[in-house]
């Protein structure tokens, strides 16, 4: 895996294909939550996405999936659909601490970046590159913007299993 300093839409055209880091929570109108970060940008950018992922995410489950073929963007889950909070520090991030105890449910947008979900989807993101014949992946560095994990936390993950076909992106 290698890591760039450049925008992951500069990507576009040069990718086989471009990962956006997701949740897995599903609005009540069927639209995954994309409100921050590189996955808001390409609902910005790719109308209707949002659907794509929420029918998605209620059929098959929070797994990197498929979502545009031109270009090849494919979802990277990075934090669950919701879970219950254990402890406000770690389970939730810093802007919405207030909003949750200990006990309560966090939808996953609120929740911070999870390492075994990281690990889970480069686990398939890998699988899929081989499948689909990919030979240069965009991503992002993975939980690390508003899923408030550090890359030195992330980076040892990716590399157990993305190659030189991966380009983790930052600005």
């Amino acid at each position: 895996m290698k890591l760039f300093k450049i925008n992951i839409w500069d990507f576009v055209g040069k990718a086989d294909a471009i990962c956006i880091t997701t949740n897995g929570f599903v609005k009540s109108g069927g639209e995954a939550v994309m409100g921050r970060g590189c996955a808001m940008e390409a609902t910005q950018r790719f109308n209707g996405i949002a659907k794509i992922l929420g029918n998605k995410l209620n059929s098959i489950g929070n797994v990197p999936h498929i979502l545009w073929n031109n270009p090849i963007i494919v979802s990277f889950p990075v934090k669950p659909s919701r879970k219950v909070c254990t402890n406000v520090q770690n389970d939730v991030v810093t802007h919405m601490r207030n909003k949750f105890v200990v006990g309560s449910v966090i939808p996953g947008w609120a929740c911070k970046a999870d390492i075994e979900i990281i690990k889970e989807s480069a686990m398939l993101l890998a699988k899929l590159a081989e499948i689909n014949k990919w030979n240069t992946i965009a991503l992002p560095m993975a939980g690390c913007g508003a899923g408030e994990l550090t890359w030195v936390e992330v980076e040892p993950i990716l590399n157990q299993y993305l190659d030189d076909r991966f380009f983790c992106v930052t600005l």
